[in-house]
């Protein structure tokens, strides 16, 4: 309770204790009151029938004191009116008072009730302001728990669908990497079954040179089919291990045309061509030597090393067909270089030694990154 509902409080048992305390003369005075008016309409009476019946006796037996006594009447009847009236004035202001007192008293009481109930209205608008903003924050956090939940779930579908896609990544890895693995192990049984038919052919294109009388280009070849068969014995002499080898499990991410269609390749495969065009520059420089030293016409097409194509070239990664012809792409820029002493498509290493270049490299490659 508040200060002023205590002072209004007060106040109220302190006027109910005022009239109390002022009603208890009042009434003994309403009954001093009430005694003397009866006392007085008593005499009243006295008087009217003393003045009717015995006036007239006393006035035949006095003879003329009749006019005193009532003189003397009325001036009874005066002061008792005129004490009545003394006693009244105090009376109606006490009655006055106490009216006051009581119309205060109820105005308090009024006052304190519409105070009481404006409090109790305030209260209740402070429950009912209480009880929205508790529903509205109950159905927040429903709102609020529903989306977390969603969110989860929306989580919990994605790293499904994550794994899943993992998987058949997985899987499609795989398949992918025996079905290279199966396909290199093929080529490369070919492309070792075919070695006899290279050597016959190397064999009839040394009688044919011999026969011509080019002495620099018949030594050419011999030392290119000598290179030629100890790298191909040095791959036989080692067990290739597919499973380890990270060609068969990387993804590819370049792109390169040949035959009018493109082709896709990892870095390894990339690798593998960039090597068939460096290769086939430094054999076309040796060839194109030969011709020159021989006094030879230029062709280049007629190198047994441009017909084989397959030095460096072991029979996995990229077909052998592709491999030919980058290597061939090198051996034409290198022949053309050394046989015309100008250079155009290459310059001296470190080394002292002749190499393509690097742009001309990228050209001919013609490599993409796919991402």
């Amino acid at each position: 309770m508040t200060l002023s509902s205590q002072q209004t409080v007060w106040s109220l048992v302190l006027g109910v204790m005022l009239a109390l305390g002022l009603s208890a003369p009042a009434d003994a005075r309403q009954k001093q009151q009430d005694e003397h008016d009866r006392r007085e309409q008593s005499d009243k009476r006295a008087e009217k029938h003393a003045g009717k019946h015995a006036d007239k006796p006393q006035a035949k037996a006095r003879g003329g004191n009749v006019a005193p006594a009532r003189a003397k009447a009325r001036n009874n009847v005066d002061n008792r009116r005129r004490d009545n009236r003394r006693v009244e004035r105090p009376a109606q202001a006490q009655r006055r008072q106490q009216a006051d007192v009581r119309h205060q008293v109820q105005r308090a009481q009024a006052a304190q009730s519409q105070r009481r109930q404006s409090q109790q209205r305030r209260v209740e608008q402070q429950r009912q302001v209480e009880a929205r903003n508790d529903r509205q924050r109950v159905v927040r956090q429903q709102v609020e728990r529903r989306e977390r939940q969603s969110r989860t779930n929306d989580r919990r579908v994605l790293e499904d669908a994550r794994i899943r896609d993992q998987r058949r990544e997985v899987a499609r890895g795989q398949n992918d990497r025996e079905q290279r693995i199966r396909r290199d192990r093929q080529r490369a049984d070919r492309f070792q079954h075919n070695r006899e038919l290279r050597q016959r052919q190397a064999a009839q294109r040394a009688r044919a040179l011999q026969q011509q009388r080019r002495i620099n280009q018949y030594r050419y070849q011999q030392a290119y089919y000598t290179r030629l068969r100890q790298h191909q014995s040095r791959f036989d002499a080692r067990n290739h291990d597919y499973y380890n080898d990270r060609y068969y499990s990387t993804p590819a991410n370049y792109r390169y045309s040949y035959g009018d269609r493109w082709h896709e390749t990892n870095r390894y495969g990339a690798d593998l061509i960039r090597q068939a065009v460096r290769y086939g520059y430094e054999e076309g420089l040796r060839a194109g030597r030969a011709d020159r030293e021989d006094r030879w016409r230029s062709d280049y097409r007629n190198s047994y090393a441009y017909q084989d194509a397959n030095y460096g070239y072991q029979g996995y990664y990229i077909d052998q067909d592709t491999y030919n012809h980058y290597f061939r792409e090198g051996f034409q820029r290198g022949y053309d270089d050394a046989y015309s002493s100008r250079y155009r498509y290459g310059q001296r290493d470190g080394d002292g030694n002749f190499a393509i270049l690097a742009a001309v490299l990228t050209a001919v490659v013609g490599l993409q990154l796919i991402n």
